[in-house]
C-alpha cells in the first residue's frame, strides 16, 4: 500500500501540537483503518499500530520520524507500507454490490 506524506499532512501535524505525525495523518487519510497510532520500539525506531496490528515501518521512514520528533521539520515523501493482513476491499467481496431488486422487495414492489 502506497503512503504519500504531502505538505498538507506536514502542516496539519504541526497543528496537533505533537499528538500526531505526518505519517499517521497520511495513513489516516486512506480511511482503511479505524485506529492508527505511532508507537516507539523498545530499542530504537517506531512502528505503526493499525487496528491493533503492529506494522513495521521502513528504516528511512523511521529516520524521518525521528527528525520530525527532534526538529518538527519534514519534507514530502512516499513509501510502501506492508500490513500483514489484507485490508483491501474489492467488489468481489460482495460488500459493494447493489441489487435493485432487493430494495424493490422491501418496499412491496414486484419485478
Amino acid at each position: 500500500m502506497k503512503i504519500t506524506v504531502t505538505p498538507s499532512h506536514i502542516r496539519s501535524a504541526r497543528l496537533t501540537e505533537g499528538k500526531r505525525t505526518p505519517v499517521e495523518l497520511a495513513v489516516m487519510d486512506l480511511e482503511c483503518f479505524e485506529d492508527v497510532a505511532l508507537r516507539p520500539l523498545k530499542t530504537v525506531g517506531y512502528y505503526l499500530e493499525l487496528d491493533g496490528e503492529k506494522v513495521k515501518l521502513p528504516r528511512k521512514v523511521q529516520g524521518l520520524i525521528q527528525t520530525w520528533q527532534e526538529t518538527g521539520e519534514m519534507e514530502p515523501f512516499a513509501f510502501d507500507l506492508k500490513p500483514g493482513k489484507d485490508v483491501s476491499m474489492s467488489p468481489a467481496d460482495g460488500l459493494f454490490l447493489y441489487n435493485p431488486y432487493d430494495e424493490g422487495y422491501s418496499y412491496g414492489w414486484v419485478a
